[in-house]
């Protein structure tokens, strides 16, 4: 059985700025962090802006995945969505992307304290034999707690986020940069 590490930025300097754009609303960011089912790290970032509009702008969780070859690979991914998903009046998201060879799922609630739902992470890739093949994570539950918050406000003061392993400074006028971006060592 082969063991292969792998991880996934998904997302740009350039989408995180649309995607921290609802900063300029004020209000502040509000994260999470907890374990998968898989016993993988999970975090979640939403953004509350001062009228009270939820917005999830940020996930990071780690995969085992197994593939029809019965390989398996872990994966770390931490996506950061632009302009941000909006959370339900129950606090409910429900995020189900297709980006080609790549798809994820992620549905559940984020409420004051924590949170619970699922997660699904599916691969498209090659096997040894360069034939195609799908790895997949299965459906997994996830369960988050609160950790802090940090407030959003753009006084001509930058705002220092750290969204799992990715720094990111939010200046005036929303001017976002990627400032650092540290992956996990492979276990």
């Amino acid at each position: 059985m082969r063991r292969t590490v792998r991880i996934a930025a998904l997302g740009l300097v350039a989408s995180l700025t649309l995607a921290l754009a609802p900063a300029a609303q004020a209000g502040q960011y509000i994260g999470y962090r907890g374990t998968t089912e898989q016993d993988h790290r999970a975090r979640a970032v939403v953004h509350r802006t001062d009228l009270g509009r939820l917005f999830l702008v940020g996930i990071e969780n780690g995969y085992t995945l197994t593939c029809e070859d019965t390989t398996t690979q872990e994966w770390f991914v931490g996506a950061f969505f632009s302009p941000g998903f909006r959370l339900d009046g129950n606090r409910r998201v429900h995020l189900n992307e297709n980006w080609g060879d790549v798809a994820i799922h992620y549905n559940g609630r984020l409420g004051w304290r924590g949170g619970t739902g699922t997660t699904k992470w599916s691969v498209a890739t090659l096997d040894a034999d360069e034939q195609a093949m799908l790895c997949t994570s299965g459906r997994q539950g996830w369960t988050l707690a609160r950790r802090g918050s940090a407030p959003a406000r753009l006084d001509g003061k930058d705002v220092a986020l750290r969204i799992g392993y990715a720094r990111v400074r939010v200046g005036a006028g929303g001017v976002t940069k990627l400032v650092r971006f540290r992956p996990p060592l492979a276990r």
